[in-house]
């Protein structure tokens, strides 16, 4: 596709792809005549609904069809699952199947005027490289966004429990019990898989609350000011509105069209941070959306691309695909020296020295040879040379620097100091002084939380039960007085559970307070915390 054809296309010719593609996700691929025939059979059926999904949602507005109507008329083919039953779209809209099928039948026809002026073309955008585990974890962030996640999740699990690539390791417990629904549900997996890899549009928000019982708001069903309001509940850190906010919004800011690329933007910017602090794995999807819409509207030059594009890398991060992450980051650096974005140096300097924080930081967590790590640290040492006033600059340069020294200075198995030279102990003593200078300066919210973090560290490594309650009474008193993120809270929580297995005085430390996170649902988040060595590796104990 993406020439316009030589004869014309009709309503009927739109209504056949639609049946083609519904067929294609039954097994049962058949013939698809006429002129969208000849441009569809040059294509794989993934790239075609991958790229029907974009095209509609870049072009609806042309022809007058809502955002609402683009995706009845997507989810009755099947993008990125299986197609919707007309009785179930019906049951959604509260209307009559007949209602949905002349609905349809008119999306046809607008469809079929749009494909005559400026048809989508599937060779658009290439499939996206990558391992097979890294391709299922896009899949399942997009799983998490479908009418039936449960079900969807459910069958990648069982495609992974079956597939080799993935080896023995999957040992996910199915979430529903129709055990002969989950196998046939699986077999359709690698066809979901080929059309996430070449990233179709993103859903506006299915499975979210839609009931906010939060006093004191007003919503809004003004775009530009919904998306002020889901900002403003981040700058005042309101955990409780975050949740239905994002789901208000996505339906009120659903594509650029609604409200302006802008507008667009912004949400989800502010969607995918929220997200992402929270850990929840949907925020890849809303990266992977970010980066596409920033290039269609600003170029591959904007800052904001490589933001997006490392924000997927730190996804991967969090869910264990560290060479992934690690690969990615890298990529993301060298494209910021290779073309540096345009826009405030200071900024586009204080973004490439925490991608390259994150270098270092996968890397560790990836093990193997320390020379790449040591490079990119010494170019977060010029850059914070460069502009020595950049509190983010200073701390990011200590925390890194801390984190690579301890790394090497410590034991794996029993988080304990190594025999080492005097002078390297020295070293990361110094290292240690310096990131608790910085932390006392100026720097955000969750770099002292994290910093705390690392302090406990610290004290497990060096058996000093007195630096571990001086750092957890920080962690609660910062927490207390400006807020906290439940992820970080978990993850302090389970370095201090894990490691009270090696060594017991831990068990003294109380239980810290929870927070509430209604994006940290199970399936959604890593089955372990994230961060420099939270577990011990018993299976590794001398």
């Amino acid at each position: 596709m993406g020439e316009t054809p030589a004869t014309a296309i009709r309503k009927a010719d739109v209504r056949a792809l639609r049946q083609y593609l519904r067929d294609q996700w039954r097994g049962d691929p058949g013939e698809l005549d006429g002129p969208l025939g000849a441009l569809v059979g040059r294509w794989s059926a993934a790239a075609v609904r991958a790229a029907l999904s974009r095209w509609l949602i870049r072009h609806r507005a042309a022809e007058g069809i809502s955002a609402g109507d683009a995706w009845l008329w997507l989810d009755s083919m099947g993008i990125t699952g299986d197609p919707v039953p007309v009785a179930t779209l019906a049951a959604e809209a509260d209307v009559s199947t007949k209602t949905i099928n002349r609905r349809l039948d008119r999306i046809d026809g607008r469809v079929a005027r749009l494909m005559n002026g400026a048809p989508p073309d599937p060779g658009d955008t290439a499939p996206t490289a990558g391992s097979a585990p890294g391709a299922v974890l896009a899949l399942r962030s997009q799983a998490l966004m479908a009418r039936e996640p449960e079900r969807e999740l459910d069958a990648i699990y069982a495609h992974q429990r079956r597939s080799p690539e993935f080896g023995r390791g999957v040992r996910r417990a199915p979430v529903t019990s129709d055990k002969d629904k989950r196998y046939r549900d699986s077999f359709r997996v690698t066809e979901r898989l080929k059309t996430i890899a070449h990233r179709p549009a993103l859903p506006p928000e299915r499975s979210r609350t839609t009931v906010c019982t939060a006093d004191g708001v007003t919503l809004t069903d003004d775009p530009h000011q919904a998306v002020a309001q889901l900002e403003q509940s981040v700058d005042a850190h309101r955990p409780e509105l975050w949740e239905f906010l994002v789901a208000h919004t996505s339906r009120l800011v659903p594509d650029a069209a609604s409200a302006g690329a802008e507008t667009r933007l912004r949400f989800l910017r502010a969607a995918y941070n929220l997200l992402r602090d929270a850990e929840n794995l949907t925020a890849l999807r809303y990266a992977q959306a970010w980066e596409a819409e920033e290039i269609e509207h600003h170029g591959p030059r904007h800052l904001n691309v490589l933001v997006a594009r490392a924000g997927q890398a730190h996804l991967h991060q969090m869910f264990g695909h560290y060479q992934t992450a690690f690969d990615l980051y890298r990529g993301v650096v060298e494209r910021a020296t290779l073309y540096p974005p345009s826009g405030e140096r200071e900024k586009i300097l204080q973004n490439v020295n925490d991608w390259l924080g994150q270098v270092i930081f996968s890397g560790v967590l990836r093990g193997g040879s320390r020379d790449v790590l040591r490079a990119a640290l010494a170019r977060m040492e010029a850059i914070a040379d460069e502009v020595p006033g950049n509190m983010e600059i200073q701390f990011g340069l200590a925390r890194r620097r801390f984190e690579l020294g301890v790394a090497e200075s410590t034991e794996n198995a029993r988080i304990v100091a190594k025999p080492v030279a005097r002078r390297t102990a020295r070293a990361v003593m110094r290292d240690y002084e310096g990131l608790l200078a910085i932390t006392d300066g100026a720097v955000m919210l969750n770099r002292k939380l994290a910093a705390a973090d690392l302090g406990v560290l610290w004290g497990i490594r060096d058996r000093d039960i007195g630096t571990v309650r001086y750092f957890v009474s920080q962690f609660e008193s910062v927490q207390s007085e400006q807020g906290g993120y439940a992820n970080l809270l978990y993850r302090i929580d389970q370095r201090i559970k894990a490691s009270a297995k090696v060594w017991p005085a831990l068990e003294e430390i109380p239980p810290m307070r929870r927070i509430a996170s209604p994006f940290r649902s199970p399936g959604a988040i890593p089955r372990r915390a994230t961060g420099l060595m939270v577990y011990p590796r018993l299976g590794h104990r001398r």
